[in-house]
């Protein structure tokens, strides 16, 4: 009897180790995993830093347009939405606007 209850416990014992084990493993794929799409998207953000130092004007423009759909989703009700530039005075983009209700 004490042979069965020793096995029964070890038994137990070693399950328990296996099942510790494989979450630990998949907990290490998971950092893993995370780890490495932060490596991607911090490599994307320095490109893009890059592209944009290089190309300034561009660069804004690219930004205000990738923006822009979400600028609007939030001022809906506007009629008008009027941007101010540093370099090129205002512009207007009623038309734009308009397309996107």
């Amino acid at each position: 009897m004490e042979k069965i209850a020793e096995a029964h416990r070890n038994r137990v014992i070693l399950e328990a180790e296996a099942e510790a084990e494989a979450i630990r493993l998949k907990g290490d794929a998971e950092a893993f995993a995370l780890e490495a799409k932060g490596m991607a998207e911090a490599e994307q953000l320095a490109r893009k830093a890059e592209a944009y130092k290089q190309y300034k004007d561009a660069a804004i423009v690219d930004m205000l347009v990738e923006a822009l759909p979400k600028v609007i989703a939030i001022f809906k009700y506007w009629a008008i939405v009027h941007l101010i530039s540093p370099s090129k005075g205002s512009i207007w983009i009623n038309q734009y606007f308009s397309d996107c209700r």
